[in-house]
C-alpha cells in the first residue's frame, strides 16, 4: 500500500480519506485518498523524491484559501501545515511554509517587531502567500520577504525573491520546486516613527523594533476595516478575481447589480462583490 511505503519516511504523517472541505476556507471539496503531511524539510525532500521515482502526481495544500476543490476529491494531497516553525537568526527571521500568516503576525507582535501588519486578515500560509505573492494595497508577501527555500526531490536551496518572477498575485517558480520556508530581514536598529502615526518608516521591507502597543493599534485599525468591508466570517476562498488596472473587480461586479446573486448555496457576497461565499452546501 502507498501509505505503508510513505510511512517509512521519518517525520512524515500519512492519513487516508480526509475530507478536503474541512481543510479549505471555501468548505468545499471531496476526499483526499492520501493526505501526506511532512513535518520537516528533510521529510518533504524525501516525499518529493518518492513521488518522482514512482511517477505519482499530487496536489499541494497550504491553508486551503484560494482553492475550489472538486467534489470528486484528489488521490494524493501534500499538505505543509505541520511545517510551521518560526526561528529568529542574526539579521533575519525564517518561517516554515505551513505557518499561517496570522501566527507570524502574532509572533511578531509578541516580539515587538513591526512590519507584518499589512498582511492582517489574509487567510494564507507563508508558502502559499509567497507563491501567489498575496497582499493588500499596502504590502505584498514578496515585498516583505528576502529569500525563499525551494525544495525539490531530495534537495533544497535558498533563492532570492528577485529570482522568483513575482508579480501581481503570481510567481514563476522553477518546475518541481515547492516553497518550504521564507526568510524576512530583521533590522534591529531602533527606527524613527513616522509622523503620520502609521509606525516605523521602514515597515514593509523588514521586521523592525516597535512598541507592542503601536503594533496592536495598527492591527486593530486594519482588521476593523477588513471586518467592515469583507465577509470574513463566511466560508469563501478570498477575493475571486484579480483587479484590472482601471477599476477594482468588486466594483465592476457591484456595478452590474450582482451583489447577493446566488446559484444554489454559492453566492456573491452582499458585503464585498469580489467574494463568492458558501452559504452551507455549495459544490
Amino acid at each position: 500500500m502507498l501509505d505503508r511505503e510513505l510511512k517509512k519516511i521519518e517525520g512524515l504523517e500519512v492519513l487516508r480519506n480526509v475530507s478536503l472541505a474541512t481543510l479549505t476556507t471555501f468548505r468545499i471539496g471531496g476526499p483526499a485518498r492520501y493526505l501526506v503531511l511532512p513535518g520537516t524539510v528533510t521529510a518533504l525532500e524525501k516525499a518529493l523524491l518518492f513521488f518522482k521515482e514512482k511517477e505519482l502526481s499530487f496536489r499541494i495544500l497550504g491553508q486551503g484559501s484560494n482553492l475550489l476543490v472538486s467534489e470528486q476529491g484528489e488521490e494524493i494531497v501534500l499538505s505543509l501545515r505541520h511545517m510551521k516553525g518560526i526561528q529568529m537568526t542574526q539579521g533575519a527571521v525564517i518561517i516554515e511554509a505551513g505557518c499561517r500568516l496570522s501566527r507570524l503576525i502574532a509572533w511578531a507582535l509578541s516580539h515587538s517587531l513591526a512590519g507584518t501588519e499589512g498582511l492582517c486578515g489574509i487567510p494564507a500560509s507563508i508558502g502559499g502567500a509567497l507563491f501567489m505573492n498575496a497582499g493588500t494595497n499596502s504590502l505584498s508577501m514578496g515585498g516583505l520577504a528576502s529569500r525563499a527555500l525551494l525544495t525539490g526531490p531530495g534537495e533544497s536551496h535558498w533563492v532570492p525573491v528577485e529570482k522568483l518572477g513575482l508579480g501581481y498575485r503570481k510567481s514563476h517558480l522553477p518546475p518541481g520546486q515547492i516553497v518550504s520556508a521564507v526568510e524576512i530581514p530583521l533590522d534591529t536598529r531602533v527606527p524613527r516613527e513616522r509622523g503620520d502615526g502609521q509606525g516605523p518608516s521602514s515597515m514593509g521591507s523588514a521586521l523592525v523594533p516597535s512598541s507592542a502597543r503601536s503594533i496592536r493599534q495598527r492591527i486593530r485599525r486594519i482588521m476593523g476595516k477588513r471586518i467592515s468591508t469583507q465577509p470574513l466570517g463566511q466560508p469563501s476562498p478570498g477575493c475571486v478575481f484579480k483587479n484590472p488596472t482601471e477599476c477594482p473587480a468588486g466594483k465592476l461586479i457591484e456595478d452590474c447589480g450582482l451583489k447577493g446573486i446566488s446559484v444554489g448555496d454559492a453566492a456573491i457576497s452582499e458585503i464585498h462583490a469580489n467574494f463568492v461565499i458558501n452559504r452551507g452546501s455549495a459544490t
